[in-house]
C-alpha cells in the first residue's frame, strides 16, 4: 500500500498545476486556482501518505526505519539551515580548499552538508532537547562547559565555518 501511495502522491503532484487547464478552465481565475493548485494541491493525499507511512506496517517502512535513514532524518533540519551557507562559502571557496572539480565537487559539498549537519546535531540540537524534556541538568559553568563533547563540536563547527569565510 506504501508504494501505490508514493504513485499516488507523485501523480498528484504532477496532475495538480494542470487541473484547470484540462477541464479547459481559462481566464485569471484559472491562473489564480492553478498556482493555489501547484502549491498545496497535493495536501489531502500527502496527508494520507503520512499516514500510511505512520503505520509503518510495508516494505518501504522497513527500508526507512534503517539507522541511516533514521539518522538523515535526526540531522534534517540541521541539514536545512546549513546547506545554503555551505553552498554559498563552497561557491566562493570550494575548488581552493577542497581541489575537486566536476561530480566530486557535488559530493564534497553534500558530504561537507552532512558532516556539519551532524556536528550542528550533536553539537546543539540533542543537548537543548535533552535540557527542554527535563532529562538534563545542564549547568553553564565554564569547567564543564569546555570539557563537554557538545562544546568541542560546536567550537570545531565555528573554525571551520569562520575558516572557510576568511579565505
Amino acid at each position: 500500500i506504501e508504494l501505490s501511495m508514493v504513485v499516488i502522491a507523485l501523480l498528484s503532484m504532477y496532475l495538480s498545476p494542470r487541473i484547470v487547464s484540462l477541464i479547459g478552465f481559462q481566464g485569471p481565475a484559472a491562473e489564480t486556482i492553478s498556482y493555489y493548485l501547484s502549491k498545496s494541491g497535493s495536501s489531502v493525499v500527502f496527508a494520507i501518505l503520512i499516514l500510511v507511512f505512520a503505520l509503518g506496517r510495508g516494505f518501504l517502512s522497513r527500508i526507512l526505519s534503517a539507522r541511516a535513514f533514521v539518522l538523515l532524518g535526526e540531522i534534517s533540519f540541521a541539514l536545512y539551515i546549513i546547506h545554503t551557507t555551505v553552498l554559498q562559502l563552497y561557491v566562493r571557496n570550494g575548488s581552493k580548499l577542497l581541489g575537486v572539480g566536476g561530480a566530486g565537487s557535488g559530493v564534497a559539498y553534500w558530504l561537507t552538508c552532512l558532516l556539519i549537519s551532524y556536528l550542528m546535531h550533536k553539537a546543539i540540537e540533542e543537548p537543548l532537547r535533552s535540557l527542554i524534556a527535563g532529562k538534563s541538568r545542564f549547568a553553564w559553568n565554564l569547567n564543564s562547559l569546555a570539557s563537554s563533547h557538545s562544546f568541542r563540536c560546536a567550537c570545531g563547527l565555528l573554525f571551520f565555518v569562520l575558516l572557510l569565510r576568511s579565505t
